[in-house]
């Protein structure tokens, strides 16, 4: 069975930035993959309260390093200190057997070992060394590399988050038709309270939020 693609489109200031189309590893991580391909559609209800669906739509690429690559998938806080998986709070590692080889590895943050949520982070020129064996790579980017290296160049503050929002305007798997109970909701932030830290990247500098939201 072939793999299935997913993909993320963005804008920023109400302007389109295009699209990431991704290839998912369901044949060597399928874990991973469900989670990701069921945090594009929207399908999955929050196990803390059943009016939270967990949806990467109108979640924020919330850090940006330069020649390195970029984090997004906190729809809670779009500051790494939030996200949540279909299985829970976080699950665990699966398979390091796919390798960050190239640019465009759509891989998972964490903030250790077996703490993989709903973060992600697509690499654009960062060592593969300071992530294999570390982080679960499960994709890779079939289309939109122009996109990839737009978002790169976006203006960013000291802390590598960007000055105006990179917001995920669409996203879905290439294919499948959502159902209209999900075309027709809107995504939902979970109430402010205690953040996690931030999920990381292995060998790259850890910055800590507070556990206000940031605008």
């Amino acid at each position: 069975m072939r793999n299935p693609r997913a993909f993320l489109t963005f804008s920023q200031d109400g302007r389109l930035l295009g699209t990431l189309t991704f290839e998912l590893f369901a044949d060597t991580v399928p874990r991973t993959v469900e989670n990701f391909r069921k945090l594009c559609t929207g399908e999955q209800l929050s196990a803390s309260g059943p009016s939270q669906r967990l949806w990467y739509k109108g979640s924020r690429i919330f850090r940006v390093v330069p020649n390195s690559f970029i984090q997004g998938g906190d729809f809670h806080r779009n500051t790494g200190g939030g996200g949540e998986s279909i299985y829970g709070r976080f699950f665990d590692d699966e398979s390091f057997a796919n390798k960050h080889s190239s640019v465009g590895t759509l891989t998972m943050a964490n903030m250790g070992p077996n703490t993989n949520s709903s973060q992600f982070v697509v690499t654009a020129g960062i060592d593969p060394a300071e992530l294999d064996g570390r982080h679960v790579a499960f994709g890779r980017l079939v289309d939109g590399l122009e996109v990839l290296l737009a978002i790169q160049a976006v203006e960013c503050d000291r802390g590598n988050r960007p000055v105006r929002p990179v917001l995920v305007t669409r996203c879905g798997v290439v294919g499948v038709e959502l159902p209209k109970k999900v075309l027709s909701a809107r995504p939902r932030r979970r109430q402010r309270g205690s953040a996690a830290p931030p999920a990381r990247v292995t060998g790259q500098k850890r910055t800590r939020e507070t556990s206000e939201e940031r605008d």
